[in-house]
């Protein structure tokens, strides 16, 4: 406290009478008074006044803050009394006109001299983080091995008391070739520069006979804040690899309309046709999910129970089938899809990835089936689609925004 000549403490402690018990540490301190006498024009005239030995230091434009980053879980009650409005709009997954949202939504909030950034999972936490970067330290992820930035010795806060969460459960792309990990699709700095930009997805490759690649590969994306999403063109690879696929029965194959099957491993693999999606009497869904479950329990003997696989149709606009696809075909019990119709050929491949799925589940694999809606199957089946199926947009030959 500062008389009206200057003179006095540079602060004083005032205690209770008689308190005698309490003690205050004060170290490398400084206390200013918000007001000044009239004969004082300024702090740094006390600080000269008091120690004239002391150079003064210029008078503060800021101060500092703590940032405190955690999860608000379902054990964090300190979070969650406080927050509770924000944490109510992240858990909130439906709005009112049935639009969902990602779990994966952040908070930044600022009370006293703390600022808090928190998601309900650890995903939304970190997109938090890398949003409060983003935004106040002015750093753009633009590049695998490059960030853009420019050095502040302070942070000056500029966005704050603000959530969000975004309306696209699904946030990635499709990276093709490999990088310095050898992974097909996969790339450590590629994939973290995906998950600053508060991707949540990456694509890999799922064939038969490459459980550990995508053992390894989903480990990698996890340790970056990365799921993954599995597909390929191997519906034909499938069938080829499985361990109960008959190579003396074509009955899994295609048929052209001059009678040809395509039958060998070159045509089913790199996309001159598709499979006979028609199924007759389940021989072929049993094939492919005979070869997805040897897949699935690959991967789990290498320590990784996997949620999800892929069926990719192949690159190729046809699929013809002799004797089937001029027929009016059954998606369920009598409901018919009309040959030549936009939706026929997308009906089949749909009721032939829902079976798949279902004998999945009744064989008790908990998975998601990825597949593909390209080419043909950009036009929306008449059949229902499995909970169980779920479908990547992927159109090519238009825009269908």
């Amino acid at each position: 406290e500062l008389d009206d000549t200057g003179n006095g403490s540079i602060f004083r402690l005032n205690l209770p009478a008689g308190d005698t018990a309490r003690t205050a540490w004060v170290d490398d301190v400084l206390f200013l008074p918000t007001s000044y006498p009239s004969s004082i024009s300024s702090p740094n005239e006390v600080l000269n006044k008091r120690m004239p030995s002391r150079v003064a230091p210029k008078e503060p434009q800021f101060m500092y803050l703590s940032i405190e980053i955690d999860t608000a879980d379902a054990e964090n009650t300190k979070l969650r009394e406080m927050f509770a409005k924000e944490i109510n709009y992240l858990e909130t997954l439906e709005g009112p006109n049935g639009r969902k949202y990602s779990s994966d939504g952040f908070a930044v909030q600022k009370r006293d001299r703390t600022v808090y950034i928190f998601g309900t999972e650890d995903k939304g936490t970190l997109n938090g983080v890398y949003d409060f970067i983003e935004y106040n330290a002015d750093v753009l992820w633009y590049r695998a091995d490059q960030m853009a930035y420019q050095e502040n010795e302070n942070i000056p806060l500029k966005k704050y008391n603000y959530y969000e969460k975004s309306p696209f459960s699904v946030r990635g792309w499709n990276a093709l070739g490999s990088g310095d990990t050898g992974l097909q699709n996969v790339d450590e700095d590629h994939d973290t520069m995906l998950s600053r930009n508060k991707m949540n997805v990456m694509y890999i490759p799922c064939y038969p006979g490459t459980a550990d690649r995508v053992v390894e590969s989903v480990s990698v994306l996890e340790s970056v804040g990365l799921e993954s999403f599995m597909l390929g063109h191997n519906i034909g690879t499938w069938i080829l690899k499985s361990p109960s696929y008959d190579p003396e029965n074509l009955v899994y194959w295609n048929q052209d309309y001059d009678g040809t099957y395509m039958t060998s491993q070159e045509l089913a693999g790199v996309g001159y046709a598709q499979i006979n999606m028609w199924d007759p009497n389940g021989k072929v869904s049993d094939c492919m999910v005979d070869s997805i479950c040897k897949f699935l329990d690959e991967a789990a003997a290498r320590g990784r129970v996997l949620d999800q696989v892929g069926i990719g149709m192949n690159d190729t606009e046809k699929m013809p089938q002799l004797g089937y696809d001029d027929k009016p075909f059954e998606y369920a019990p009598g409901k018919f899809v009309e040959p030549g119709t936009d939706t026929y050929k997308a009906t089949v491949a749909f009721t032939f990835f829902n079976t798949v799925a279902e004998k999945l589940k009744d064989r008790g694999y908990d998975i998601q089936v990825n597949v593909f809606a390209y080419l043909f199957l950009t036009e929306p089946p008449v059949c229902e689609i499995a909970d169980n199926v779920t479908v990547l947009f992927a159109p090519i030959m238009a825009d269908f925004r």
